[in-house]
Parts: structure tokens; C-alpha cells; sequence
């Protein structure tokens, strides 16, 4: 029997100090100098105990596990500011103009316990089986809510252990396992708690006041996550194949995230109160996943292979409100939707379909043009703007033309790995990618229109073809002179809502990459002899060396972000992400 316990802690403190001269450099005037002062404190500490017990007899294998933890984390954060100095040789803020001034603080906490236990059962090294129960308990919810109890259970049967498969000699080792088990999550996207509303200060009438924050649920609770898993691991060939397989079905029910609340109801402008955190709904994900890894030569030369193969569904089972689907949009472009139906999977990208240029006067009078626009050159459509697909065919171009234009989760992912050895060489290449996700390209959509960039934004060089119609009068029957352009004209106003996202910008973002190629050395040891060093190992590699995609962006490896405010999770979207760097390294590892 064994028993452990282990405490840890930290305490942060930090201050911020921050001037800004008043300047006059050129044609550049800084009139107003201002000082700003930030201090924040922090404590955490974490309390765990375990206690275990081991125990074997006979073709028996029994073992018990029980532990607690707990954790709590406070914090505060002081700040002050003022503008208007004298003098910028001196920058303490009471030497500012009080007229100028600004100050705020900010204090909170957040604390989780946890009883946990487990049990392993081993018989003659065949039958193997594991349960686990979790009891969590965290003060982002309420009275009522905070505790959550997740069990676990595991069979495995080691088959190539039994009698019956002596006779199969290339199978060195064969497992069926079988599992079922409830996770918990917590997380906010902004952190915090939606059982209470922090209060901000608020001026009034009346003088200063206090305004919610966020609007309180105090029947806020865990979000649960059900997990089925079957699968096998197989060893053959004298180990020289390894075969891991695994299918799954996870129900997650309780979805954690923010009730989407139209602005008319006082969650945007000023004196708005943000939407209240809700246990939204349930989603199921299926998937399956194969790795396979051999070793195909063997000494002196060695080669070894390893293939991962994965895919993943999900879909949106159910939604706790009286609407059957949910929107996102990024704070950036409040025209793209991102939208979950139930029944369908999870954030697929929603808005208009591209169907050109107007390519003449005949064109235009023949199609479907926004409900709110009419045929004319300066204040509705014309040759020369673009074009939407009218899906319903109503006649008309408006919200009800908007469908399913892409999706950012990719139909399957993979993952290729190499190692090469001869001597004392050795070479390991690894490459990745994804196959038949959707990306929206923001970055050239801001910047592949007249309208959405300019002098002051730079534009992609596409812009310089934008559509020019040949007249702006329908008597003369106006055509491109650039037929084939797809960018469209240049007018005031946007009359035809030509700034709409459309497909046209939602690109394949399947890709194929190389993440890793490393080269090493062993000095041998014969060499070693003369100079004092037990071991000396030389290295070169190359990290993200080339990517193989048709993704006209910097990087088709987006995945997800988060919203810069709100928190929304972003999927598929390329707002300029920072691209992965490809990187050189060196290394010389010496053992004395």
C-alpha cells in the first residue's frame, strides 16, 4: 500500500508602467503626454492525495486507487491613468491633471474539488478489466449544479494468450478492448462564471452607478460527454506490424455556450448586458481511426513506417431552444454566418452563392437581382456587378437565398512517418494533412474588391481588373470590356450588396505537409576514445519544409480560434493568420 500526497503553489505579482511623451517629430504631434500604471496579484495552490494498493495472488491481479484533490486560484488586478503633463521628465501620475484621470480594478477566483477512485482486474494476463468513478465539484455553478459524477468502465481481452491460438504462430499478440465512459467539462470561453454577473461601473443621472455585466443563469451545469469505444491492437510478424484500430460514438449533452440573443433584446450598444452563458443542446460525434506501423528492412540497413488514419462526424442532435438552428459570426464581418442545424454538422459555413458578373445588359434583365435593389447604374444593379445564384428561384435575390456553401471539418486527417537508420546515420521524416475541408479566405475576400480595400489598405493584385461596363445607359446595351473579370465594378454605396460573402471565396483546404525531416550522427565510440566524452550526437533538421496544397492563402492549416471578443469559436476562417514558420535547427548533444 502506498500513499502520496503533494502540495503546490504560486504567487505572481506584476506591474505595468507605461508613458507616452507629448512629440513633435515632422509632420507627427503628440500634444497630450500620458502615464499609465497596471498592478496585478495572483495566488493558486493545489492539495492532492492518493492511496494505493497492490495486490497478486495467483493468476490474480488486483489493484485500488482512491485520491482527492483541490484547487483555488484568487486574483485582483489595480489600474490608473492620467493625461495632460507638464513636463515628460516627470511621469508619476500624480503629476498629471487630475481633469484627465482614469482608474479601475477588478478582483475574482475560481475553485474545484475532486474525489476520484479506481479499480484494475488482471486474470492470467487474458482478461483485463478497469473502472473508474470521478466525483468534481467546481464553484462556476450553483448550489444545485456543482457537483458532477463520471463513472468509467474497460474490458480487454488479450485473445492471443488462449489456447485456441497457439497454432497461429505470425501473430505475436492480440487485444480486443471494449470502453465506456462520462467526462465533465466546465470551461467558459472568457473564463469567469455564468451562475453570477460581475457588476461595472456605470455612469448615471444620478451619479455613478452599477450596470450587469452579463445576464446570470443560476441553472447553469456541467456539460457531459458519453463515450463508446471499441477496438483491437494487434502485433505480428515477430512484431514487425502493429495494428491499432478504434470506432467510437461520443454524445455530448449540455452544450456550454452563449444563448444567442438578437441586439433588440439589449445585448449590444451602449448600456447592453452580453447574453447569459446556457447549457445550449446535445451533439454526437462518430469516428474511427487505424495506425499502422511496421518495420520493413532490417539491419544493417533499417527502415520503419508509421500510417495514422483518422475521421471524425459530428452533428448537432438537439437544440434546448424553440429555434432549430444557431448562428456565428466572427466580430470582424458580421455578414458571414457560420450556422448549426440540428441534424446536421456544426458550424458549416452559411451565405450566398457566386454566380459571376454581370456580363451584359441582356444578362442583367434576365436575372434574379436583390429584392431591395432595381436596374440602375448609380443607385441599384448593373452590368459589371456580381451576380448571386437565386437557389429558391423566386426571382429575387434576398436571405432566403443563402444555403450550405462549405464545411471547415476536413473528411479525413493522416499523418505518414519514416525512420531511416544505417551505421550510425539516421533520418526521420513526418508528414500530415487533411482531406475535403472548406476554408474561407477572409484575407483575400477584404482585399479583392474596389470597395473593401483602397489607398489605405493595399489590395490584391486582382483589384486592377475590376468590371468596367461599356456604358451606363441601357440603350446602348452595355457589355464588359473585361468580360471573364471577377471582380466587380466600381461604385458608391454598394447598391447590390456586391460586399456580400459569397463561396467565391471558400477554397478546398486540403493539404499535404511536410512537418519534420531530422538527420543525425553518432559519433562512433572509437573516435570518442580520444577526447573525454562518453557520447556525442550531431543533428540537422528542418521543420515545416514544404506544403502541397491548392489553398491560394499563406497557410491551410487554420483549425480554430477564438474569437477576439465574446470568445466565439472561429472554424475554417482565415483572417490572416500567422503562418507556421519554417524553421532550421542544428544541435550538438555531448554525454560526459
Amino acid at each position: 500500500m502506498w500513499f502520496r500526497t503533494e502540495f503546490n503553489g504560486n504567487i505572481e505579482y506584476s506591474t505595468r508602467y507605461k508613458f507616452s511623451p507629448s512629440y513633435k517629430f515632422g509632420g507627427f504631434v503628440n500634444e497630450s503626454s500620458t502615464s499609465e500604471r497596471t498592478a496585478n496579484n495572483s495566488l493558486y495552490w493545489g492539495w492532492n492525495q492518493t492511496l494505493r494498493y497492490n495486490k497478486k495472488f495467483g493468476h490474480h491481479d488486483l489493484g485500488l486507487m482512491v485520491g482527492h484533490e483541490a484547487q483555488q486560484s484568487t486574483y485582483e488586478s489595480l489600474f490608473g491613468s492620467r493625461v495632460g503633463y507638464i513636463s515628460n521628465n516627470i511621469t508619476e501620475l500624480s503629476a498629471g491633471n487630475k481633469a484627465g484621470s482614469d482608474n479601475g480594478s477588478s478582483r475574482g477566483q475560481w475553485a474545484t474539488e475532486s474525489y476520484f477512485s479506481r479499480f484494475n482486474y488482471t486474470f492470467n494476463d487474458k482478461y483485463i478489466l478497469q473502472a473508474t468513478l470521478r466525483a468534481d465539484g467546481a464553484a462556476v455553478f450553483g448550489p444545485n449544479k456543482r457537483w458532477g459524477y463520471f463513472p468509467s468502465v474497460s474490458a480487454a481481452w488479450r485473445i492471443s494468450k488462449e489456447d485456441f491460438m497457439k497454432d497461429i504462430t505470425f501473430i505475436d499478440d492480440l487485444k480486443i478492448r471494449a470502453e465506456y465512459g462520462l467526462t465533465g467539462n466546465q470551461s467558459l470561453p472568457n473564463g469567469g462564471t455564468a451562475i453570477y454577473s460581475a457588476l461595472n461601473a456605470w455612469q448615471t443621472a444620478w451619479g455613478t452607478g452599477f450596470l450587469t455585466g452579463r445576464i446570470a443563469n443560476p441553472d447553469f451545469q456541467w456539460e457531459s460527454t458519453k463515450t463508446y469505444n471499441l477496438g483491437f491492437d494487434l502485433h505480428a510478424l515477430k512484431n514487425r506490424l502493429e495494428i491499432i484500430v478504434d470506432a467510437y460514438i461520443k454524445n455530448t449533452d449540455n452544450l456550454i455556450l452563449e444563448l444567442p440573443l438578437a441586439a433588440y433584446m439589449g445585448t449590444s450598444g451602449t448600456g447592453s448586458i452580453s447574453s447569459p452563458y446556457v447549457n445550449i443542446g446535445s451533439m454526437k460525434n462518430t469516428g474511427f481511426g487505424i495506425t499502422i506501423n511496421t518495420v520493413n528492412i532490417e539491419s544493417p540497413f533499417t527502415w520503419k513506417s508509421g500510417i495514422s488514419f483518422s475521421l471524425d462526424r459530428n452533428e448537432l442532435s438537439k437544440l434546448y431552444l424553440e429555434s432549430s438552428n444557431i448562428d456565428r459570426s466572427p466580430w470582424f464581418m458580421n455578414q458571414f454566418i457560420s450556422r448549426s442545424v440540428v441534424g446536421q454538422p456544426l458550424w458549416q459555413f452559411y451565405g450566398y452563392k457566386f454566380a459571376g458578373i454581370f456580363q451584359n445588359y441582356t444578362d442583367l434583365k434576365n436575372s434574379a437581382i436583390p429584392e431591395t435593389s432595381k436596374i440602375d447604374p448609380a443607385q441599384g444593379t448593373w452590368v459589371g456587378d456580381v451576380k448571386f445564384t437565386d437557389v429558391n428561384g423566386d426571382g429575387v435575390i434576398n436571405e432566403k437565398d443563402r444555403t450550405f456553401v462549405g464545411s471547415p471539418w476536413p473528411k479525413f486527417i493522416f499523418g505518414i512517418s519514416n525512420n531511416f537508420s544505417y551505421k550510425n546515420f539516421d533520418l526521420s521524416v513526418f508528414m500530415q494533412g487533411t482531406y475535403g475541408n472548406s476554408i474561407f479566405n477572409y484575407t483575400k475576400y477584404a482585399n479583392s474588391a474596389p470597395e473593401r480595400s483602397g489607398p489605405g489598405r493595399g489590395a490584391l493584385q486582382a483589384v486592377a481588373n475590376f468590371a468596367q461596363p461599356s456604358s451606363y445607359k441601357a440603350e446602348d446595351n452595355p457589355v464588359l470590356l473585361n468580360p471573364g473579370t471577377t471582380v466587380p465594378r466600381v461604385v458608391a454605396g454598394d447598391p447590390n450588396g456586391n460586399n456580400r460573402p459569397t463561396d467565391q471565396f471558400i477554397e478546398d483546404g486540403s493539404y499535404l505537409r511536410v512537418k519534420n525531416i531530422t538527420l543525425g550522427y553518432n559519433v562512433p565510440k572509437s573516435i570518442l576514445k580520444k577526447i573525454p566524452v562518453r557520447g556525442l550526437r550531431v543533428t540537422a533538421g528542418v521543420q515545416n519544409a514544404f506544403t502541397i496544397t491548392n489553398y491560394s492563402g499563406y497557410d491551410p492549416e487554420i483549425g480554430a480560434s477564438s474569437d477576439k471578443y465574446g470568445g466565439n469559436l472561429t472554424v475554417g476562417i482565415d483572417y490572416g493568420r500567422y503562418p507556421a514558420a519554417r524553421m532550421y535547427t542544428f544541435s550538438l548533444t555531448a554525454d560526459f
